[in-house]
């Protein structure tokens, strides 16, 4: 939990501090842009029953035009749950986790504007640090053991979504990302998150309110 509290501080301290990092990149017309963005995520297809777990993000990118950029991400998504194993009398209840932090690289592209909403596509590829415990009831006794499993993986996620202007260069952005890691840790999350983001608009083009 104190991690976790460090991360949601961060947040809040990047995200208040976004506006006026717009309002210093719009002035000197900076291809340089960041955003935060929090959402949830779940297993799509997995044994592990983990339920909803959180999911934390940044990421700064580099927009070669409009419609194209280079991004890089870092984030953090956690599992707490409590999990029932085994039935009637040989039944018990244990707390379990599962944890990966995350920095990937990759290309966003953008479609035309519809209005004030822009879609996107994205696709990232890097390095997932992963924290999994699992836990298996021992047959015919009420006991449990608990194995950890400590990973650095390689990754990758695509996904897309879209981002709806507030004015020339704060937007609101909504994104669904599909995780998959290969290797020890071998997972596909599904992470879905909203957040604010900052996006330059070069002299040369993009939407204007």
């Amino acid at each position: 939990m104190k991690k976790l509290s460090y991360l949601l501080v961060t947040f809040l301290m990047f995200g208040l501090s976004l506006p006026f990092t717009a309002y210093a990149q719009g002035t000197l017309q900076s291809r340089l842009s960041g955003g935060v963005d929090l959402g949830f995520t779940r297993f799509p297809d997995s044994d592990i029953d983990l339920g909803t777990g959180l999911s934390l993000r940044a990421y700064g990118e580099y927009l070669f035009s409009p419609h194209l950029s280079f991004t890089i991400l870092g984030g953090y998504m956690e599992f707490d749950e409590d999990v029932a194993l085994g039935t009637g009398t040989f039944s018990t209840t244990e707390p379990t986790r599962f944890e990966e932090a995350y920095v990937t690289g990759g290309l966003r592209a953008r479609f035309l504007p519809q209005g004030r909403f822009i879609p996107f596509v994205t696709g990232n590829a890097g390095i997932y640090n992963g924290h999994k415990e699992t836990i298996t009831l021992v047959t015919g006794e009420i006991a449990d053991t608990t194995q950890t499993l400590k990973s650095n993986d390689f990754g990758f996620n695509v996904g897309g979504g879209f981002e709806y202007f507030l004015g020339r260069s704060v937007a609101l952005n909504l994104q669904v990302l599909l995780h998959s890691i290969q290797g020890d840790i071998d997972e596909e999350i599904l992470d879905i998150t909203w957040g604010l983001r900052y996006i330059p608009i070069p002299a040369s083009g993009g939407p204007r309110y």
